[in-house]
Formats: C-alpha cells, sequence, structure tokens
C-alpha cells in the first residue's frame, strides 16, 4: 500500500520533494516493527496456595528473592486445547492423575468435577526476577509452554505476587501466623483430652467369672444386666471364687482441670477474650472494665486491619498498572463521594495513566457494629446536649 501511494497516475514513480526516490529497504525500514496489541482485558486477584509457592531459600523478604517459581495443576484436556501454549510442547504433557491440591478433598466422588478423572498436568511458572523474565513449562517435558518474556512489560515489581504478612519474623521469610504461636499449648490442651478419654475408656466396669461355676445360662444373666437376676452357682465354692470385679486407677482431679489452664493460657496467647468470642464472661465486670478490655481488644485487631488495608493498596497499584497495559475498552466506575449522590463515570485506558498513590480509607474494611455506634450517638448527645440552642455550636 505504501508503495502503491507513491506510483504516478503513468504508472511511474512520483519523486518526492527533492527528487529523489526511496528504495525498498528505506521504505521497509521505515515501517514499524513493534506494536501493542491487548491479548484480554481480564485483570484479577487470585489466592494461590502457599505450598505451590517456591521461592529463593536464601531470601529474607519476597524484593530479595531471586527466582519465584509457581505450581499450577491444570486439567490435562484443557491444558492440550490452550492455544496460548506452544503446540508442540502440548502434545508432550504427562498426566498426574490426582492433583495435589485435592489430597484433603472430602467430597463425594459422584460430586466431584469431571475434569478431575481426566488427570492433570502440572505446569509450572518460573520468574527470574535477576534478569527480568518469566517462562512457562510443565513436568516431565523439555519444551517450553510459554517462550521466556521479560517481565517488566508484565507485571508492576517483576512478578504478580504479594505477600499478606502477619507478624514478621527477622531473618525469615514467611511470617508468624496466631496460630504458630498458640501450637504448642495446642498439643498439650490434645494431650490432657486424650488422656481423659482414655481414662473415660477404663472407668467401664469389667468382671471376672469362673465359667464352670456359672454355666452357660449364669453367664449370659450376667451379661443381661437386669435388675434382681438370680444366678444359680453349681459348685460348692466361695463366692469370692466366682467371680470378681476390677476396678481401674483413675486419672487424678488434677488432670481434668489442667485442660482449664491450658485453655487459659492459648486466651493470654492469643489475646482473644470471652467478649471478643461473642460470649459472656463468668465475672461481672463494670462498664468501664469492658471498655478497657475492648479497647486492647481493638488495638490489636487494628493493627491487623492496618496490615490489610496497606496489602489493599499494593494490589490496588497491581490492579491500575494492568489496566493501564491491557484494557482495551471503555469501563465505568462508580464515584461516592456524595453517598446521597453516586455518580458513574466512564474511562478509557488514556485516562489512567501516570503513577497513583492508593490510601484505605480507615476503618472502612472494619465491620460494621450497628449498638456501638448508636452508643457513640448517645453518649455524643450527652456531651453536648448542654450546648445546644445557646448558639456556641452549629446544632444542625
Amino acid at each position: 500500500a505504501a508503495r502503491s501511494a507513491l506510483d504516478g497516475p503513468c504508472g511511474q514513480e512520483a519523486p518526492d520533494a527533492e527528487g529523489s526516490f526511496p528504495s525498498d529497504e528505506e521504505l521497509i525500514k521505515s515501517l514499524p516493527t513493534e506494536h501493542e496489541v491487548v491479548v484480554r482485558d481480564d485483570p484479577k486477584v487470585t489466592r494461590i496456595s502457599i505450598f505451590d509457592l517456591f521461592v529463593d531459600p536464601d531470601a529474607t523478604r519476597i524484593e530479595d528473592a531471586r527466582w519465584i517459581a509457581h505450581r499450577i495443576f491444570e486439567p490435562i484436556e484443557a491444558a492440550k486445547r490452550n492455544e496460548n501454549y506452544n503446540s508442540q510442547a502440548r502434545k508432550r504433557l504427562t498426566t498426574v492423575y490426582k492433583s495435589k491440591a485435592r489430597d484433603n478433598d472430602e467430597t463425594d466422588d459422584d460430586h466431584k468435577d469431571d475434569t478431575a478423572k481426566e488427570g492433570f498436568a502440572e505446569i509450572w511458572e518460573f520468574y527470574d526476577l535477576v534478569n527480568g523474565e518469566v517462562c512457562t513449562f510443565a513436568a516431565g517435558s523439555d519444551q517450553y509452554l510459554v517462550d521466556p518474556a521479560k517481565t517488566k512489560d508484565l507485571y508492576r515489581q517483576g512478578h504478580p505476587f504479594h505477600m499478606l504478612e502477619n507478624y514478621e519474623v527477622p531473618e525469615r521469610l514467611f511470617p508468624a501466623g496466631d496460630v504458630e504461636a498458640i501450637y504448642p499449648l495446642q498439643v498439650e490442651l490434645a494431650m490432657i483430652r486424650t488422656a481423659q478419654l482414655n481414662d473415660m475408656k477404663r472407668g467401664r466396669r469389667i468382671t471376672l467369672f469362673r465359667e464352670s461355676a456359672l454355666g452357660k445360662d449364669g453367664i449370659q444373666s450376667l451379661r443381661d444386666g437386669k435388675d434382681n437376676v438370680m444366678i444359680p452357682v453349681l459348685k460348692d465354692v466361695p463366692f469370692g471364687d466366682v467371680f470378681a470385679q476390677i476396678s481401674s486407677m483413675g486419672l487424678q482431679p488434677e488432670w481434668y482441670a489442667a485442660d482449664q489452664k491450658a485453655m487459659a493460657d492459648i486466651n493470654t496467647v492469643s489475646g482473644i477474650s470471652d467478649y471478643v468470642r461473642g460470649g459472656q464472661s463468668d465475672i461481672r465486670r463494670t462498664a468501664t472494665e469492658v471498655g478497657v478490655m475492648q479497647d486492647q481488644s481493638n488495638a490489636r485487631l487494628s493493627d491487623k486491619l492496618a496490615k490489610i488495608e496497606g496489602f489493599m493498596a499494593d494490589i490496588a497499584k497491581d490492579m491500575v498498572w494492568l489496566s493501564q497495559r491491557f484494557m482495551d475498552t471503555e469501563h465505568v466506575v462508580k464515584i461516592v463521594s456524595d453517598p446521597l449522590a453516586p455518580v458513574w463515570e466512564a474511562f478509557t485506558r488514556q485516562d489512567l495513566q501516570g503513577e497513583f498513590s492508593f490510601r484505605v480509607e480507615a476503618g472502612s474494611s472494619q465491620p460494621i457494629n450497628e449498638s456501638f455506634r448508636m452508643q457513640q450517638a448517645a453518649r455524643l448527645m450527652d456531651t453536648f446536649g448542654g450546648l445546644l440552642g445557646t448558639g456556641m455550636l452549629n446544632d444542625q
């Protein structure tokens, strides 16, 4: 088409303004060699299992890792039909007959996905964070499903992973959770409960008897456990030689109170009180004491909420970055600056260019407690009620 535009009316090439004609090589070089094509506009956030994510063992933070590998189990038939994969590599996919992600699945076989019966392909995404490349391959294959590509063209920070940390541990990649803190106490509680159950089993009545002295009918009557049963003794022997009752040695009474101590230790370490669990305390407390306890509980919960809100802000940065790169259609967003009159605004990829900083509104991710809000309103009225109508306050 470019060459046809240069043709004159008589089939001869028209000279340019300087009287010379561009050569074919110059025309080819002037054509653009690279261009962006949006393949799919579908950004989303997905939680992945920590057991399917493998990180550089020498890293103490995600930012310090040299590589990250992500394992994905995809139904074998779907993987073979995936046109994003190399056609030759798809033919060499091997089957994992049960997804390792479903090892603990207790669902009945009749209710499972039919794709599970066909088997799975074990696919790996390997992120080389030193060279800034990512490749995709399958276990058992020597070919790439997706050839290595530069991650700077795909992800804002070189990889798509974010870690929601609970309690950071120095010199360790993975943080500590609340369950890890109470794990030894939980093991102790399990041992106490096991001892109690075993003691209950030993508490069953056991009777020794001389079979020849009672006979079959006497033994059957002894087993029936009926009231006021007459059992004849066939031999002239002392009754103490015919049968004897065995009493088991039970646990000490302190053992049955030990589980309460273990539960108290778990509550102390975890910081979870009866009020946080929605239960009632056995001790009557004043409203001030309950308020202080609630404030202490809220302090720990607020710290967790702050981490979650920061995590949400990081995710939002990635979502906007992906939209800047791959959004190909017009979208709409709901603006709620005025809750009574929300506005829907349309935007395109061009409207999202630039750098953005996100801040999640404090407390917006906190559950709404209507009773607490009503108490706050009542306290506010008690505090400023005497000033209403004096002109010192804006009553409205």
